[in-house]
């Protein structure tokens, strides 16, 4: 009853608080998984506040279903970035077909490189294999993080017949983060060696292209590959503590270690 009430508030403040108390309302909404607040979340989509159309479409990703992903389209032309970066990103999570077709708009046209990014990521959450051309594209577009997250949603989609065109990218790009990215989705469709060159990138990573490389890590490791991982992320560490003196960079491989280790124990288990 008191989840009740606390919804039945919340609810309350997005129909008649502030747009403060509205934006607090929607995000507490969506961390609360209450779903029974959509149908009021609808009707601010509109709204005349950025912050709180920003609010609502990272809300309804996590609270609708495949019913919201036609009125989150038409967020995707919002006037505001940000809005169109959570339409996008929760027309991805929803997995929402229907809007394909708008969100390679997005990649292929918007000025805000975050929603270039956005979108791309998107496509790599929805896995169809009609946008390889596009993603493909994109790995040819001004910034950076576009490109890297278009490699990423590439190695998604599985399609094999890409290979060859992430290998001529990985041969002329200037960007480590996009490299990264690409070395993964190598890796994801097929490539052996290039969870090493991956890894290997440690050697000369800052501190946040290496939290990158761990995240990455973490994405790619089995039971198959995690003691290797172990073995060649201590070697690297053994010539560079630290990557940052003051964010030190053995907390993130104790963490990662960690993580690698735990797919030892699931193999014991497995064990008759």
């Amino acid at each position: 009853m008191k989840i009740n009430m606390k919804v039945a508030d919340l609810i309350d403040r997005c129909r008649n608080g502030s747009d403060e108390e509205k934006c607090y309302a929607v995000v507490a909404l969506e961390e609360m998984g209450a779903k029974e607040s959509v149908p009021i979340l609808l009707e601010l989509l509109d709204f005349p506040d950025e912050g709180v159309r920003a609010n609502v479409a990272s809300a309804l990703g996590k609270l609708g279903n495949q019913d919201v992903g036609e009125k989150l389209l038409i967020l995707l032309e919002d006037s505001d970035p940000l809005v169109r970066i959570e339409a996008v990103e929760s027309l991805g999570l929803l997995q929402y077909l229907d809007a394909i077709p708008a969100i390679v708009s997005k990649l292929k046209t918007d000025e805000d490189s975050l929603v270039r990014l956005c979108a791309a990521e998107a496509l790599g959450n929805i896995a169809d294999v009609k946008t390889l051309p596009s993603l493909l594209e994109a790995l040819n577009d001004g910034d950076e993080g576009v490109r890297a997250y278009s490699a990423d949603a590439i190695g998604n989609l599985g399609v094999v017949e890409a290979l060859p065109i992430l290998r001529q990218k990985l041969d002329a790009e200037s960007s480590r983060l996009t490299k990264t990215f690409i070395l993964a989705s190598l890796y994801k469709l097929g490539d052996e060696a290039s969870l090493l060159s991956l890894v290997k990138l440690l050697e000369i990573a800052d501190y946040n292209l290496a939290v990158t490389i761990f995240n990455l890590t973490r994405e790619l490791a089995n039971q198959q590959n995690a003691n290797y991982l172990i073995e060649t992320i201590q070697e690297i560490t053994k010539s560079r503590p630290s990557l940052d003196p003051n964010k030190p960079f053995y907390p993130n491989v104790t963490g990662i270690i960690k993580y690698l280790e735990s797919f030892r124990l699931t193999e014991k288990e497995s064990v008759p």
